[in-house]
């Protein structure tokens, strides 16, 4: 399916669009909140492999769809022994947790904010935003709540049950940072699963920002 499937003249209030916007954005937000030896993000990850990405991906282009997928297959499959496994979230760990400098934090306002910090401006605006509008946080004890993987299941749970934020948050808060993450991501990684999934995200984003037609603001990146 392609994102011409998804043809209305109000995407957001689209069922199949939001339906889409739910699906994906939960799968995605898994692969980035967990560690891939995670039951959660193994029933993920085999979702993604279970067909060729073009085929079932409702957002994206079909050449970019099979590319990324056959980095996710081809990284998943080395990660089906103890060895690859273990390798496997080594780099997760390296690349999104530490305790070493981490080459792609997965924080907005470590991006956004001068001093590169969690729980920055950005945040505390994401915050404020949730708050003026009743948005429950996914974020349980003091973890902050611009993780790409926390904004990706709430993207997802906005297409549910608020459809009508769903645009100003996207615009607003995770596409103002997060296609440069993935970028990062991308050149910070050899693991060809975490290449594929940085890949297939920023894709993903593209569509969702084309078809909404939306104006994401120009930020400055300080890292």
């Amino acid at each position: 399916m392609t994102d011409t499937a998804f043809g209305s003249d109000s995407f957001a209030s689209d069922g199949d669009f939001l339906t889409g916007v739910a699906t994906c954005g939960n799968l995605l937000g898994v692969l980035f909140l967990e560690r891939p030896n995670t039951e959660d993000c193994g029933t993920a990850a085999r979702a993604l492999v279970s067909s060729p990405m073009e085929d079932v991906w409702p957002f994206g282009a079909p050449e970019a769809l099979s590319a990324a997928g056959r980095l996710i297959v081809s990284g998943w499959q080395e990660a089906q022994t103890v060895a690859g496994m273990e390798a496997l979230v080594r780099e997760y760990n390296r690349l999104f947790v530490g305790p070493a400098l981490k080459p792609a934090p997965p924080w907005g306002s470590v991006y956004l904010d001068r001093d590169c910090v969690m729980f920055g401006g950005s945040c505390m605006e994401l915050r404020e935003w949730m708050r003026i509008n009743g948005v429950v946080s996914l974020e349980s004890g003091n973890m902050p709540e611009d993780h790409i993987g926390t904004m990706l299941m709430l993207a997802a749970t906005l297409a549910q049950k608020r459809p009508d934020l769903l645009g100003e948050f996207l615009q607003n808060h995770l596409l103002i940072w997060a296609p440069h993450f993935l970028g990062e991501l991308e050149a910070a990684t050899q693991a060809a699963f975490y290449r594929g999934l940085a890949m297939l995200t920023a894709e993903t984003f593209a569509s969702w920002e084309d078809l909404l037609q939306l104006e994401v603001p120009v930020r400055r990146f300080y890292r």
